[in-house]
């Protein structure tokens, strides 16, 4: 039971079991290890020896076929060369709990193929590795030789390469966070629950980019991150493996498998830091985020909607801004609707239903549901300038009403129905909108959308403002219309 394998000369034995065996140790020589970068498919036999820095959570999927269960992984070793790794069925039931990021392992009999989707594996190495039953693992202690092989290994585009790179890639950038948002709670499509939360990081390329945090990242180091930028501070962050989407502009997500570090001890680290440090932070900039390269946070005034006819884009896309404003009155007929439950194609349903007699008909589902009552709200708010009617639906109208769609439903026709209503209106919140033109009834019309809204920070409002009087007083315009693409910053 001592330890002691991995130090000088001596090697571990290499222990595998079989069906039908014990286990047993086979004496042979120590093991050649190969680079990663050396791997090709006319070896037949093989070892190599590195580090696993990250690694998916295992996920059971549903086909024609069957069902089945896969996780992932990628390696590193002391060479710098990566690549990527999965095991299937009753291999990633055996391997699962035994891998863990971190850890330093020798692997040998498994298949080498070439890469299948360069989007999902930005990996340098043209192949990727398949776990096979035969395949044999080893957990290396922590020593001297085991140490000198890096624990993530970074190739970072900057976000002014991100705005090229196709949707679904997968990217290492590192950013400035110069603004985090709460997290929040959210129902996907397949019914389950998960946390987001959204960043906006900056680098030296003097382009800004929308990162949403997902799961677990939301409160490490979300929470910290959180508490860093309202003290004022400016930490730095790298993720590795960030998926790029096209929605809304440019934007990234972490994913399960991705690997998230502040303040990383990397010289591009140090040198961004510099750059920030000595006037990037006021240096004029660009965002990726925002269809059309219309900043997300952009604020404006609600006069301005129509004074710059938000909404209108020669390109059909929608304009997205931020507004500070007070809600003011909310139709309060017709507030919710009776949603499906049922799950169909893999998601929730959520078609209204309708009441006939025996019960609530999806004529989506065919059948008889229970609904739940989901937010369909129509509200006006105003500030100095003008008024404005918004649309939204059950996560913003529960952060809105303080209470779900279905909870109020139950307090239909009672004084505490009423009590909800008045007690949503005349509040001051920060609003995020989308605004976009839409037909109706062969009616052009503009529809504003309610994205997020939060209660007004009056803190963070006051220093805003002072920003803008400052602005102001050096006769520089306040809330300008942003850049479109393809001018200067």
């Amino acid at each position: 039971g001592g330890g002691g394998y991995g130090g000088g000369n001596q090697t571990a034995p290499n222990f595998k079991s079989g069906p039908g065996s014990g286990v047993v140790a086979r004496d042979s020589a120590p093991p050649r290890f190969i680079p990663i970068s050396m791997l090709n498919q006319y070896q037949s036999r093989w070892t190599i020896k590195a580090r696993v820095t990250t690694k998916s959570p295992k996920r059971t999927w549903h086909n024609a076929r069957g069902e089945g269960r896969v996780f992932s992984f990628v390696l590193l070793d002391a060479q710098g060369g990566e690549i990527q790794c999965a095991a299937f069925g009753e291999t990633a039931d055996k391997w699962d709990t035994i891998l863990q990021v971190g850890q330093v392992i020798t692997l040998s009999k498994a298949s080498l193929k070439p890469k299948r989707n360069s989007a999902y594996n930005n990996t340098a190495s043209p192949y990727e590795i398949t776990l096979e039953k035969q395949t044999e693992i080893i957990v290396l202690p922590e020593d001297s030789e085991t140490r000198a092989i890096p624990h993530v290994q970074y190739k970072f585009k900057t976000i002014a390469e991100v705005e090229g790179t196709a949707a679904n890639s997968l990217v290492d950038v590192l950013g400035v966070v110069t603004a985090v948002e709460p997290a929040t709670s959210i129902t996907l499509r397949n019914g389950t629950g998960t946390v987001k939360r959204p960043l906006t990081i900056l680098d030296a390329s003097c382009k800004s980019v929308e990162l949403t945090l997902w799961g677990d990242f939301t409160s490490a180091p979300g929470n910290n991150l959180e508490q860093e930028v309202n003290a004022g501070n400016r930490p730095i962050i790298a993720v590795k493996s960030a998926k790029v989407s096209d929605f809304n502009g440019k934007t990234l997500s972490t994913l399960n498998s991705s690997h998230v570090d502040v303040d990383p001890d990397v010289p591009e680290a140090g040198a961004l830091r510099s750059w920030f440090d000595q006037g990037g932070h006021g240096a004029a900039t660009g965002s990726l985020s925002g269809a059309g390269n219309v900043k997300v946070d952009r604020r404006i005034t609600l006069d301005m909607i129509r004074g710059e006819g938000l909404g209108r884009r020669e390109d059909n896309r929608a304009d997205w801004v931020k507004v500070t404003a007070t809600l003011n009155f909310i139709r309060s007929e017709n507030m919710t609707y009776p949603a499906c439950q049922l799950q169909r194609d893999g998601r929730l349903c959520q078609k209204k239903c309708t009441d006939n007699g025996a019960g609530w008909w999806c004529d989506a589902c065919q059948t008889n549901s229970e609904p739940a009552f989901r937010y369909i709200i129509s509200m006006s708010v105003q500030d100095h300038t003008d008024l404005q009617w918004l649309s939204c639906f059950e996560e913003q109208g529960t952060a809105i009403m303080g209470m779900s769609g279905n909870e109020l439903q139950k307090l239909a026709g009672t004084a505490a129905w009423e009590e909800v209503i008045k007690g949503a209106q005349h509040s001051t919140r920060s609003y995020k909108l989308k605004i976009a033109e839409e037909t109706w009834n062969d009616e052009a019309r503009i529809k504003c959308s309610i994205v997020s809204s939060d209660p007004l920070d009056y803190a963070t409002e006051s220093a805003v403002l002072l920003e803008d009087i400052k602005a102001l007083q050096l006769g520089r315009p306040i809330n300008v219309p942003p850049p479109q693409r393809g001018s200067s910053a």
